[in-house]
């Protein structure tokens, strides 16, 4: 079981392609695989806008103690870390 995760984009995109996350924390895993794709872009590999990946750490910041639980669980992690950067640079650490 690993200690801490800090959940990050491609903790996000590997939680949207898992069927089972996907079903789970569809409310908020459905604003990034909603999201709007990049086209034909190499560098950042048609991935959605930081926007939505924002959206969506914001979303499982704010889940009830049980959601928060079981995706510990799903991740197979003690703890986890969401990262926000808010208005003006400010930074906010969700841990649970």
């Amino acid at each position: 079981m690993i200690e801490k995760i800090v959940i990050e984009n491609s903790v996000l995109e590997a939680l949207a392609s898992n069927p089972l996350a996907k079903a789970e924390f569809s409310g908020c895993l459905n604003i990034l695989t909603n999201a709007p794709r990049g086209k034909n872009c190499k560098r950042c590999g048609n991935r959605p806008d930081a926007t939505y990946y924002d959206q969506t750490k914001f979303c499982i910041a704010h889940l009830d103690d049980t959601k928060k639980a079981r995706l510990k669980q799903l991740l197979n992690a003690k703890q986890a870390e969401v990262v926000l950067i808010g208005t003006g640079g400010k930074v906010q650490r969700f841990h649970f």
